[in-house]
């Protein structure tokens, strides 16, 4: 199963505790089975591609760092996945 992760850094959050972020970041790095990760240029947002059985991993890693970042977690289907089902929906 494949999950987006979005994340936002909260805003104004002091430069003392993005610093912190970055040390737990070193420290813990992204929700095992990432496979994806990506960042906006402008720095606004983020967003990991997972691949597990379940959320629970990342939900675990999430904990790690949201007192500084809010996330979503979506699950998602490839596109070979969902057309099958597009196209039958639209029978």
């Amino acid at each position: 199963m494949l999950f987006l992760a979005t994340y936002r850094v909260k805003p104004y959050l002091p430069l003392a505790d993005q610093r912190h972020l970055l040390e737990l970041f070193e420290k813990h790095g992204a929700a095992p089975g990432t496979i994806a990760h990506y960042v906006a240029a402008d720095a606004s947002t983020g967003w990991t591609v997972i691949e597990a059985e379940d959320a629970v991993d990342a939900y675990a890693t999430i904990l790690k760092y949201e007192e500084y970042m809010q996330f979503e977690m979506t699950p998602i289907l490839t596109i070979d996945e969902a057309l099958p089902h597009l196209l039958e929906a639209m029978q």
